[in-house]
């Protein structure tokens, strides 16, 4: 059976991390309408509030993505510092 090699870049892994807060940070805000009694305004009004919905979910999103990068980048450094360990005593065991 051939081995798999799953190469993960930490530094990569941080960066898209930072783009993703800085989405989040960067976010615009729809504009607050006046008090109408028009039809036109009515119906923005509404296609706004869509948007604002949208936005909010997609915040969401980004949010819970970012905490799965961390979550995956922390898990991958323990992981590999506990493998490190458990070479370490392996190549000591062997000599």
């Amino acid at each position: 059976m051939s081995e798999v090699e799953i190469e993960i870049d930490v530094e990569v892994i941080n960066v898209e991390i930072a783009y993703l807060s800085s989405l989040r940070k960067n976010a615009c805000q729809a504009p607050p309408f006046l008090e109408s009694k028009g039809k036109t305004i009515e119906e923005i009004t509404e296609v706004f509030t869509c948007l604002d919905s949208l936005a909010i979910s997609l915040d969401d999103m980004i949010g819970n993505t970012i905490s799965f990068l961390e979550n995956a980048k922390d898990s991958m450094i323990d992981v590999d510092e506990k493998s490190a360990k458990v070479l370490e005593e392996l190549l000591k065991e062997g000599n």
